[in-house]
């Protein structure tokens, strides 16, 4: 019985003792002081450029806006989104934009398009290569989206 007690105590003394406890994940990792959003658009449909406007719009009013960092990647068909032919959502754009949203074209489709930096609207960055750049912001904690279809 005495031995059952101080088996009992000693376990309950190496629980409590500091350092001797598990360690949960959400005790290690610090909660990120800004979400950092990748979302990532590759349809050409004009319903997926409408949506992925809302879906920024809205992640940056719940989250907070100066709490969040997004950038849309756009590729493939999705590029025509920040052409200067495209009406659709330009005035949405640039005011996200002016809060500090990137719109990064991809330099690939663009070659592959024939389009030049002078076809894009003013406020998209163009990036070498769109998938490497969803990658590397994964790869760097980004939250990832794929907007559209």
């Amino acid at each position: 019985m005495a031995r059952n007690v101080m088996i009992v105590l000693g376990a309950a003394l190496a629980a409590a003792w500091p350092g001797t406890q598990p360690t949960l994940a959400a005790d290690v990792v610090p909660a990120p002081s800004r979400h950092r959003v990748v979302l990532e658009l590759t349809s050409d449909a004009s319903a997926s450029w409408e949506a992925v406007l809302n879906n920024i719009e809205n992640a940056r009013k719940a989250l907070g806006p100066d709490q969040t960092t997004v950038e849309l990647v756009l590729h493939g068909p999705g590029i025509g989104l920040v052409t200067r032919a495209n009406p659709i959502g330009l005035a949405r754009m640039e005011a996200l934009a002016a809060q500090g949203v990137v719109f990064a074209a991809c330099r690939n489709t663009m070659n592959r398009k024939k389009l030049t930096d002078a076809d894009m609207q003013p406020f998209v960055t163009v990036v070498p290569a769109g998938v490497a750049e969803v990658i590397m912001k994964q790869e760097a904690g980004w939250c990832y989206l794929k907007a559209g279809h």
